[in-house]
C-alpha cells in the first residue's frame, strides 16, 4: 500500500498520493507511521488481519496522543 501510494501511475492513471512528495517527507510519513505501529504493537492492538482503518479508533488515537503530548509539540500532535 505504501509503495504503490509513492509511485507515479499511468497517464490516465488518479495521481498517487505520495508521489510529489519530497523524500524527506516520504521518510519523515514513514517514520511517523512506524512509531504508530510500534504503539499498536505494545499495546497488543496490531492486529495482523486488521486494514489500516480498523485500526484507528478514538479511543486508540487518544491513548496515542497522550503517550506523544511529553515529547512532541503541541503543532506536531
Amino acid at each position: 500500500m505504501w509503495q504503490a501510494a509513492c509511485e507515479a501511475g499511468g497517464p490516465l492513471d488518479d495521481a498517487s498520493a505520495a508521489v510529489d512528495w519530497a523524500s524527506a517527507t516520504r521518510r519523515g510519513r514513514a517514520a511517523n507511521y512506524g512509531r504508530w505501529l510500534t504503539f499498536l504493537d505494545q499495546q497488543g492492538l496490531l492486529a495482523p488481519d486488521a486494514t489500516p482503518g480498523d485500526r484507528v479508533t478514538l479511543d486508540v488515537v487518544r491513548r496515542y496522543i497522550d503517550l506523544l503530548r511529553p515529547v512532541l509539540a503541541p503543532l506536531s500532535l
